[in-house]
C-alpha cells in the first residue's frame, strides 16, 4: 500500500510510553497508520468540519494522533469504549491536546525524573514540549460507552467520520453486549451516523464487516492488518 496521508518520519514523540501514557493490554496503534486512515476517511467525507469518533478507543492513541497531526484538523475528537480503565487512560492522553493537560503531565514526569533520574523521563519531557507547541485547539472527550447496547444514549457530538481498530488476537477482545460483534458493529454505530458519514475500520485478515446501509469504498492491505472504508447511505 502506498501511504498518501501518513508521511514517512519519526513519530516517537507521539507514541505511548513517552509523553502519552500506555498500559498493559492497551496495544499502541501505529501513528503513521493512524494518520493514513484518518486522511483517507476525511478525503472520502469530502467536507469539513470533521467530527471524529473512535468507538473502540482504548487508550486514545489513534485519536490523539489524528487530532494533533491529521489533515485537515478535526473540529472534535470523541473516544468511547466499554472498558472504564481504557477510557480513563484515553482521557489523560487526550488532555495533552490542551495546555492544562500538558502542565499536569509535565508535573508527573518531572516528579518521576527527580525520583529515579532516568534518561527516559528527560526524553519524555522533550516530547511533551514539542507536543505542547503543536496545540491546535481541537476539542476532545472520552466516555464509557457500549455501542452494542440498545439503551446507550445519543452521543454528545454527532460524528461524521469514524476511525477505529477492531479488537483481534491475544491482546484485546470485544467488550460489551453483542453476541456477534463483528457482524453487529456497523449497524451499532450506524444509528449515530447521518447519511454520507464515513467509517474507516482496521482489522485482521479474518474479519469481515458488511451491513445494509453501508457501501464499501475501498479496502487495502497493510502488513498483517487490512482496513476498509465505508460510507453510510
Amino acid at each position: 500500500m502506498n501511504y498518501l496521508y501518513g508521511p514517512d518520519r519519526d513519530y516517537t514523540d507521539y507514541a505511548p510510553g513517552r509523553a502519552l501514557r500506555g498500559g498493559a493490554g492497551r496495544p499502541n496503534f501505529p501513528v503513521r497508520l493512524a494518520l493514513e486512515l484518518y486522511g483517507r476517511g476525511a478525503a472520502a467525507l469530502g467536507r469539513t468540519p470533521v467530527r471524529l469518533w473512535d468507538p473502540l478507543c482504548g487508550g486514545g492513541s489513534l485519536l490523539f494522533a489524528a487530532a494533533l497531526l491529521g489533515e485537515p484538523a478535526p473540529e472534535w475528537v470523541l473516544g468511547s469504549d466499554a472498558d472504564e480503565g481504557a477510557v480513563d487512560l484515553a482521557r489523560e492522553n487526550l488532555a495533552l491536546l490542551t495546555p492544562e493537560g500538558c502542565a499536569r503531565r509535565r508535573a508527573q514526569i518531572e516528579e518521576h525524573l527527580r525520583a529515579f533520574g532516568r534518561q527516559s523521563f528527560a526524553e519524555a519531557l522533550g516530547s511533551l514540549d514539542r507536543i505542547a507547541a503543536q496545540g491546535r485547539g481541537v476539542r476532545a472527550a472520552a466516555a464509557v460507552y457500549d455501542v452494542f447496547s440498545g439503551a446507550a444514549p445519543d452521543l454528545p457530538v454527532r460524528p461524521n467520520l469514524v476511525v477505529c481498530d477492531l479488537p483481534y488476537g491475544d491482546l484485546v477482545d470485544w467488550r460489551g453486549g453483542a453476541q456477534a460483534p463483528g457482524a453487529a458493529f456497523l449497524p451499532a454505530i450506524g444509528r449515530h451516523l447521518e447519511a454520507g458519514a464515513v467509517v474507516v475500520a482496521c482489522m485482521d485478515k479474518r474479519q469481515q464487516l458488511e451491513a445494509p446501509g453501508f457501501v464499501r469504498l475501498d479496502r487495502q492491505q497493510v502488513g498483517k492488518r487490512r482496513f476498509a472504508v465505508y460510507q453510510r447511505e
